[in-house]
């Protein structure tokens, strides 16, 4: 399901540029066309948020992390096992239909609390499900989110005969988490761009109620100058 503007597209860069002088109006234009694009490149390449997994205390539901991410198009936001995480730690989010998300097969998350005695091994264990045969590589990752400040991923990256695997580690506050993004090996390259958009819309811990709130709109209408 993809997210839709409100208001209209036309509308928001109205309101956007009311409020500016003649010396900016054309900055203010740029960037309110860059906002725009971004924006609906998102609701073209994914899908709205996740549903987090949850669970049920003393009859109180309880949602175990903030976490906004929006997942690439056509892989479903509720995880198909979410009673039962793989390896008692990632959850999974799997193709709408056969074939329906392009090149991605499926989508994975794990989480931990910071502070907790499991954090230190987090990412290891999180690699080691996979049992990556080959040297895989590691790296950073930098993406940009809309109207927020860059985002820094550490990335561990390897092929199977069948699947690529893109697993993406961030720290917040409170939790740290792991992405995984399965790829059809043969469609490699055309992931890269739905990758990176999908980890842009990432929010995590108390930043994820103000990214969820303000999901319909991609323009911050200014006030008007005295």
């Amino acid at each position: 399901m993809a997210i839709r503007v409100r208001p209209t597209t036309a509308a928001c860069l109205l309101l956007f540029l009311a409020g500016c002088s003649v010396g900016d109006y054309e900055a203010k234009m740029l960037d309110a066309q860059n906002r725009v694009e971004r924006f609906e490149e998102g609701n073209r390449l994914l899908e709205g948020p996740l549903a987090m997994p949850t669970r049920v205390e003393k009859g109180i539901t309880i949602v175990d992390i903030d976490l906004f991410l929006r997942p690439p198009k056509g892989i479903s936001t509720t995880a198909s096992n979410e009673k039962s995480p793989r390896a008692r730690l990632l959850y999974t989010f799997v193709a709408s239909r056969q074939g329906g998300a392009g090149p991605f097969a499926y989508v994975e998350i794990a989480f931990v609390e910071t502070k907790s005695k499991n954090a230190k091994d987090f990412e290891k264990s999180v690699i080691e499900v996979f049992s990556p045969t080959g040297q895989g590589t590691r790296g950073k990752r930098q993406v940009t989110p809309l109207g927020r400040p860059p985002m820094t991923y550490s990335t561990f990256e390897f092929d199977d005969a069948k699947y690529s695997y893109s697993i993406n580690f961030i720290k917040g506050p409170i939790n740290q988490l792991a992405i995984v993004y399965w790829i059809n090996r043969a469609s490699k390259g055309q992931a890269t761009r739905a990758i990176e958009v999908s980890l842009a819309s990432c929010a995590l811990d108390s930043e994820s109620h103000a990214v969820r709130k303000n999901q319909g709109t991609p323009l911050t209408v200014p006030q008007h100058p005295k």
